[in-house]
C-alpha cells in the first residue's frame, strides 16, 4: 500500500468515527465543526461548507464556527459569503484579533485594501505579536506606493523580538522601498543583508529581481529625458 492510499485509509476511518458519534448525538454542533475541520483539511471544501453550516444551525453564537465556515467559503471562491461569515464572527467577538487578521485577508482578496488595512490595524492593536498582520500592513503600504509607510512598518518587523521565518525577504522587501524612495545606499545596504541570509534559491531569484528593477528605473529615467527634451523643444504656452 502507498502513502496516497495509506492516507486515504485513514480518511476513511476519520469519516466513520465522525458519522458514528453523529450518528449518537445528532444535535452536537462541535462533532459537525470537527467533522468539517477534517474535510478542510483533506480540501473537500463543499462538505466542510456542508458540516460548518450544520454546526452554525445548531449553535448559532458559536465565534469559531463561522471562522471556520469562512474558510471553506474562502476554498470555494465565494468571498463575498466569507465576508459575511467574518462580518457576523466580529459582531460576535469584538476584540478577537484573529476574527480581524482573517476579515482583513478576505477584504484583501477583494482588493479593499483600504477595509483590509484598517481591520490589520485593529489586530495588531488587540495583538501587538500578529506578525502575519504586521507583514500585511507593509504590503499594503508598498502596493500603494506609500514607501515610507511601508519602510515603518518593516523595520518595526525587523527590529521585534518574534521568531521570523524569512528575514532575507524582510530586507528585501525594505531594500525595493528604499530604491523607490530614491534612498540607494540604504537600498544597496538592505539587498546586501538579504542575499547573504537568503538561501541559493532566494539569493539566484532576489538578484533577478533587482536587475529587473533596475532596468526599469534606467528605462525610465530615459523616458523622462527625451520628455524633458520634448517640452523643451515645444514649450507649451
Amino acid at each position: 500500500m502507498n502513502n496516497n492510499e495509506n492516507f486515504f485509509c485513514e480518511f476513511e476511518k476519520m469519516l466513520e468515527a465522525f458519522s458514528n458519534a453523529i450518528a449518537a448525538e445528532p444535535n452536537n454542533a462541535m462533532l459537525y465543526a470537527e467533522r468539517g475541520n477534517n474535510y478542510l483539511l483533506w480540501d473537500v471544501a463543499d462538505k466542510a461548507l456542508k458540516d460548518h453550516t450544520k454546526a452554525i444551525e445548531l449553535d448559532p453564537n458559536n465565534v469559531e464556527f463561522y471562522i471556520k465556515r469562512a474558510k471553506s467559503y474562502a476554498r470555494l471562491s465565494q468571498e463575498d459569503k466569507r465576508l459575511e461569515d467574518y462580518n457576523r464572527a466580529a459582531e460576535l467577538a469584538p476584540n478577537n484579533p484573529i476574527v480581524y487578521s482573517n476579515r482583513g485577508d478576505a477584504y484583501n482578496q477583494t482588493g479593499q485594501y483600504e477595509k483590509a488595512l484598517e481591520d490589520f490595524c485593529k489586530a495588531i492593536e488587540l495583538d501587538p505579536t500578529n506578525t502575519w498582520a504586521h507583514l500585511q500592513c507593509a504590503y499594503i503600504h508598498m502596493e500603494s506606493n506609500r514607501n515610507n509607510d511601508a519602510v515603518e512598518k518593516l523595520t518595526e518587523i525587523i527590529n521585534s523580538d518574534q521568531n521570523l521565518r524569512n528575514v532575507a525577504g524582510l530586507y528585501f522587501d525594505r531594500a525595493r522601498c528604499y530604491k523607490a524612495l530614491k534612498q540607494h545606499d540604504k537600498a544597496e545596504d538592505d539587498f546586501a543583508i538579504a542575499i547573504e541570509l537568503a538561501n541559493d534559491a532566494y539569493k539566484l531569484r532576489y538578484r533577478e529581481l533587482w536587475a529587473e528593477e533596475d532596468e526599469d528605473e534606467d528605462e525610465n529615467e530615459d523616458i523622462g529625458k527625451v520628455l524633458e527634451q520634448i517640452m523643451r523643444k515645444f514649450p507649451v504656452g
